[in-house]
């Protein structure tokens, strides 16, 4: 259940995360959306999935849990009881899935129109169409 100022958090989080760059294990797609989730109320999504400082070993920690990042939410998010939504009814504050061609998924945070991941220049905004999964936090 979302706490009464989940807004507030939310954009918090937001703005701590715009000027900080992509760091594998620190601040990657996973680690922000998990730590979103959870400053909202969700489960710790994070809490077993091990540590990772690099694309090699942060693939491997996925790999353990999923296959993929994809299957690894499903799983992960399924069995903490997560409620999947279709992506396009997710709502701002929602964790979502995204599928850009030619590049393995994302984990991001629906903010309406857009949804927000790490990336090289600080948080970056993709189109919610490219959402494959979703779930309510």
């Amino acid at each position: 259940m979302r706490p009464a100022n989940w807004p507030t958090l939310l954009d918090a989080e937001i703005r701590a995360a715009r000027a900080q760059a992509f760091a594998w294990g620190r601040h990657d797609c996973f680690l922000w959306a998990a730590r979103v989730v959870r400053r909202l109320g969700g489960p710790d999504l994070a809490a077993d999935v091990g540590t990772w400082h690099d694309e090699a070993s942060a693939m491997a920690a996925i790999g353990r849990w999923g296959g993929d990042l994809e299957a690894g939410l499903v799983k992960k998010c399924a069995g903490l009881g997560m409620q999947e939504v279709p992506p396009a009814l997710a709502q701002r504050g929602d964790l979502v899935v995204l599928a850009i061609p030619r590049r393995p998924p994302l984990a991001a945070i629906c903010a309406g129109r857009d949804a927000l991941a790490p990336g090289p220049a600080g948080l970056g905004a993709l189109p919610m169409r490219l959402a494959s999964r979703a779930w309510a936090v």
